[in-house]
Protein backbone atom coordinates (compact mmCIF):
# COMPACT_ATOMS: atom_id res chain seq x y z
CA UNK A 1 0.00 0.00 0.00
CA UNK A 2 1.50 3.53 -0.90
CA UNK A 3 0.74 5.66 1.84
CA UNK A 4 2.55 8.83 0.64
CA UNK A 5 0.09 8.83 -2.48
CA UNK A 6 -2.74 8.17 0.00
CA UNK A 7 -2.00 11.22 1.74
CA UNK A 8 -0.68 13.14 -0.74
CA UNK A 9 -2.99 12.57 -3.75
CA UNK A 10 -6.02 10.88 -2.29
CA UNK A 11 -6.95 12.70 0.73
CA UNK A 12 -6.55 15.96 -0.60
CA UNK A 13 -8.53 15.10 -3.49
CA UNK A 14 -11.60 13.53 -1.24
CA UNK A 15 -11.72 16.55 0.69
CA UNK A 16 -11.83 18.93 -1.75
CA UNK A 17 -14.67 16.86 -3.39
CA UNK A 18 -16.87 16.65 -0.32
CA UNK A 19 -16.35 20.27 -0.23
CA UNK A 20 -17.64 21.17 -3.21
CA UNK A 21 -20.28 18.90 -2.52
CA UNK A 22 -19.56 16.52 -5.24
CA UNK A 23 -20.20 13.41 -3.06
CA UNK A 24 -23.93 13.81 -3.57
CA UNK A 25 -24.07 14.49 0.13
CA UNK A 26 -23.17 11.23 0.83
CA UNK A 27 -21.21 10.17 4.47
CA UNK A 28 -17.94 8.82 3.87
CA UNK A 29 -18.59 8.13 -0.10
CA UNK A 30 -17.26 5.90 -2.15
CA UNK A 31 -17.33 5.98 -5.99
CA UNK A 32 -18.87 2.71 -7.96
CA UNK A 33 -18.39 2.19 -11.70
CA UNK A 34 -21.60 0.45 -13.06
CA UNK A 35 -22.75 -0.39 -16.66
CA UNK A 36 -26.10 -1.45 -17.42
CA UNK A 37 -26.34 -5.25 -18.04
CA UNK A 38 -29.63 -6.50 -20.64
CA UNK A 39 -31.19 -9.75 -19.34
CA UNK A 40 -34.34 -11.69 -20.17
CA UNK A 41 -37.23 -13.37 -18.24
CA UNK A 42 -40.24 -15.01 -20.13
CA UNK A 43 -43.58 -13.41 -19.49
CA UNK A 44 -44.27 -10.55 -18.94
CA UNK A 45 -42.94 -8.95 -15.17
CA UNK A 46 -42.48 -5.23 -15.67
CA UNK A 47 -43.79 -4.75 -12.29
CA UNK A 48 -41.31 -7.25 -10.32
CA UNK A 49 -38.48 -6.16 -10.91
CA UNK A 50 -35.47 -3.81 -10.27
CA UNK A 51 -34.92 -0.80 -12.25
CA UNK A 52 -31.58 0.16 -12.93
CA UNK A 53 -29.64 3.06 -11.48
CA UNK A 54 -29.04 4.10 -14.94
CA UNK A 55 -32.94 4.68 -14.82
CA UNK A 56 -33.96 1.76 -17.36
CA UNK A 57 -37.05 0.86 -16.67
CA UNK A 58 -38.11 -3.34 -17.62
CA UNK A 59 -39.68 -3.58 -21.24
CA UNK A 60 -42.48 -5.92 -22.93
CA UNK A 61 -41.46 -7.33 -26.24
CA UNK A 62 -40.19 -10.02 -28.25
CA UNK A 63 -37.77 -11.57 -30.64
CA UNK A 64 -38.02 -10.95 -34.40
CA UNK A 65 -35.71 -13.57 -35.51
CA UNK A 66 -33.78 -13.39 -39.16
CA UNK A 67 -33.07 -15.81 -41.52
CA UNK A 68 -29.39 -16.42 -39.75
CA UNK A 69 -30.31 -17.59 -36.23
CA UNK A 70 -30.27 -13.76 -34.56
CA UNK A 71 -32.69 -11.99 -33.85
CA UNK A 72 -33.73 -8.35 -32.22
CA UNK A 73 -35.78 -7.48 -29.47
CA UNK A 74 -38.75 -5.50 -31.02
CA UNK A 75 -40.69 -3.46 -27.90
CA UNK A 76 -44.51 -4.15 -27.56
CA UNK A 77 -46.52 -6.98 -28.36
CA UNK A 78 -47.03 -8.68 -31.44
CA UNK A 79 -49.33 -7.46 -34.03
CA UNK A 80 -49.84 -10.49 -35.97
CA UNK A 81 -51.81 -13.06 -35.28
CA UNK A 82 -50.08 -15.85 -37.66
CA UNK A 83 -47.03 -16.44 -35.69
CA UNK A 84 -46.55 -17.21 -32.31
CA UNK A 85 -43.79 -15.13 -30.54
CA UNK A 86 -42.64 -15.75 -27.23
CA UNK A 87 -43.56 -12.54 -24.75
CA UNK A 88 -40.77 -11.66 -23.13
CA UNK A 89 -39.32 -8.85 -20.84
CA UNK A 90 -36.40 -6.86 -20.92
CA UNK A 91 -34.60 -5.77 -18.00
CA UNK A 92 -31.45 -4.20 -17.05
CA UNK A 93 -29.27 -4.92 -13.25
CA UNK A 94 -26.22 -2.77 -12.52
CA UNK A 95 -23.03 -4.57 -13.21
CA UNK A 96 -20.16 -3.45 -10.98
CA UNK A 97 -17.28 -2.60 -12.90
CA UNK A 98 -14.97 -0.63 -10.71
CA UNK A 99 -14.51 0.81 -7.33
CA UNK A 100 -12.85 4.49 -6.29
CA UNK A 101 -11.80 6.78 -3.35
CA UNK A 102 -12.76 9.95 -5.46
CA UNK A 103 -15.04 10.82 -8.11
CA UNK A 104 -11.81 12.85 -10.13
CA UNK A 105 -10.52 9.24 -10.36
CA UNK A 106 -13.50 7.23 -11.64
CA UNK A 107 -14.23 10.08 -14.19
CA UNK A 108 -11.00 9.58 -15.25
CA UNK A 109 -11.65 6.33 -15.91
CA UNK A 110 -14.50 6.23 -17.45
CA UNK A 111 -12.36 8.50 -19.65
CA UNK A 112 -9.41 5.89 -20.40
CA UNK A 113 -12.21 2.93 -20.71
CA UNK A 114 -14.66 4.27 -22.68
CA UNK A 115 -13.46 1.78 -25.47
CA UNK A 116 -14.65 -1.24 -23.44
CA UNK A 117 -17.41 0.66 -20.93
CA UNK A 118 -20.58 1.29 -23.16
CA UNK A 119 -23.27 3.19 -20.95
CA UNK A 120 -21.02 3.44 -17.88
CA UNK A 121 -22.20 5.63 -14.89
CA UNK A 122 -20.85 6.81 -11.77
CA UNK A 123 -22.54 5.87 -8.81
CA UNK A 124 -22.01 7.14 -4.91
CA UNK A 125 -22.35 4.33 -2.10
CA UNK A 126 -21.49 5.02 1.18
CA UNK A 127 -19.46 3.12 2.78
CA UNK A 128 -22.50 1.33 5.44
CA UNK A 129 -24.28 2.11 8.24
CA UNK A 130 -21.70 2.36 11.62
CA UNK A 131 -18.85 0.74 9.67
CA UNK A 132 -15.72 1.63 12.04
CA UNK A 133 -13.02 0.55 9.85
CA UNK A 134 -14.06 2.83 6.38
CA UNK A 135 -15.17 5.74 8.69
CA UNK A 136 -11.75 5.64 10.06
CA UNK A 137 -10.40 5.20 6.30
CA UNK A 138 -12.15 7.74 4.44
CA UNK A 139 -13.16 10.10 7.20
CA UNK A 140 -12.91 12.13 10.15
CA UNK A 141 -12.51 9.77 13.51
CA UNK A 142 -15.90 11.75 15.25
CA UNK A 143 -16.11 8.67 17.77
Amino acid sequence: MDLEYLKQEIIPQREQEIKLGDNQGTAYPIYMVYIPEENYIEGEAVYSLPISSSGRRPEVGYILEDDFGGGEFIEGLPDDDDEEHKILTRFWVDRYKAVFLTRKAAQEYLQYQSHNLREAFIYVEYAGYDNRQMEKLLGRNER
